[in-house]
């Protein structure tokens, strides 16, 4: 309870105690005075005391009244006498009420927070997926605690079965993939053993190279979303200079870009070290890299810089192409999908599998347009995991 409030109630209290005590001294004082009337009346026409004493509750107080009033013991003198001791009297009993009303609001108001305490623990550890023990008691939370049972318990089964479900499809998914490897490398095997003495044999021989290597990188992606959705791809996460990650994911298409005169700007500090899985956050990186190189014009560039918070890292990838399209934007980290300006025979999988890996790295990554145009990714590596609200929309677009 705050202390304010306290401090009012007991005010509230001391006032009503001090109108209290003020009422009951002129009420006592005015008795007083006609009692010691009445009895200095029968004293005046009682032949002893005890007879006096015995008339004094019916004898006329008028008599007794001029004398005491011209002795100066008037009905205010009384009053006066005994105001102080009521007063105080009245207020020790209504800040005692008081103090006692607040001591029963505190006690049970901790009450009331101890049981929405417990609760929200048992939330919490539901959500979780810990085990925890739902505290009951015959209250006023009592219809709250059955409804929260009853829907963590809906919950916990929803979820146990999406995590199958899940499961399922990503070792089917797994499967699939590992059944067509087999064929695609005889494939690759047969397509080398073929003659290419014929220009129009070479050109099929070479669109068919195309499409297995098309086939391939499919086929890898499966694998490795598979692993991730399963929690079966084991992350080595070890400090690594961020500006050395940057750099090896380029080198695959290191060759691409050189040919095409695309110069690649890395402005990453070399004292930037996160604990990252160096070969799969490569893997992320060059996604980014690669996306931002095939959309990228001739003679164009692409820079990378990046900067140290208390709370994160935030690394940013820019090109000098085109951008995205505002209807691409919402769409550009779903799997499978190729936007309006998708290069022919993309597999519309590399944002997706980037996504996947940084955020199984407590990162998240966001697409939008650079104020100066191009494309921009911003990638967010957090010292601390993220909290579920954030992690449950990383990977989303931004437009700036």
């Amino acid at each position: 309870m705050r202390r304010r409030t306290v401090c009012g109630v007991l005010a509230l209290a001391a006032a009503c105690g001090v109108g209290l005590g003020a009422a009951c001294a002129v009420l006592a004082g005015r008795q007083i005075f006609v009692s010691e009337a009445r009895l200095i009346s029968a004293l005046g026409r009682a032949p002893s005391v005890p007879a006096a004493l015995s008339a004094a509750a019916s004898a006329d107080p008028e008599a007794g009244r001029e004398i005491l009033e011209r002795t100066g013991y008037t009905a205010a003198w009384y009053i006066s006498q005994n105001a102080g001791w009521l007063t105080a009297l009245c207020c020790a009993l209504c800040l005692v009420i008081a103090c006692s009303a607040l001591l029963c609001i505190r006690w049970a108001r901790r009450r009331q927070q101890a049981r929405i305490d417990g609760l929200r623990a048992y939330l919490v550890a539901a959500g979780k997926g810990e085990e925890s023990v739902l505290p009951h008691a015959e209250d006023s939370f009592s219809q709250l605690e059955d409804e929260i049972y009853k829907t963590v318990s809906e919950l916990r089964l929803t979820r146990e079965q999406a995590v199958h479900e899940k499961q399922t499809l990503a070792d089917n998914l797994a499967d699939i993939a590992h059944q067509i490897k087999t064929p695609l490398t005889s494939m690759r095997l047969l397509t080398d053993l073929l003659p290419r003495g014929n220009p129009a044999d070479a050109d099929c021989l070479r669109r068919l190279d195309a499409q297995t290597d098309r086939l391939e990188a499919l086929v890898g992606a499966l694998l490795t979303l598979s692993r991730l959705d399963a929690g079966a791809l084991r992350l080595e996460r070890r400090p690594q200079a961020l500006a050395d990650l940057v750099l090896r994911a380029a080198e695959p298409i290191e060759a691409q870009m050189q040919e095409r005169g695309i110069a690649l700007q890395c402005q990453v500090p070399e004292k930037i070290c996160l604990p990252l899985d160096a070969m799969w956050t490569a893997e992320a990186l060059l996604n980014l890299l690669k996306n931002c190189a095939e959309h990228t014009p001739s003679g164009g560039c692409i820079t990378v810089t990046a900067r140290d918070t208390p709370i994160f890292t935030v690394l940013t990838v820019t090109d000098t192409g085109p951008g995205f399209a505002p209807a691409d934007l919402p769409h550009l980290f779903e799997r499978f999908y190729r936007g309006e300006r998708a290069r022919e025979g993309g597999l519309g999988i590399g944002l997706a599998l980037a996504q996947s890996i940084l955020r199984a790295q407590d990162a998240e990554i966001r697409a939008g347009n650079a104020p100066a145009g191009g494309a921009q990714f911003t990638v967010k590596f957090y010292k601390t995991p993220p909290a579920p609200q954030a992690a449950a929309h990383a990977g989303h677009v931004e437009k700036r």
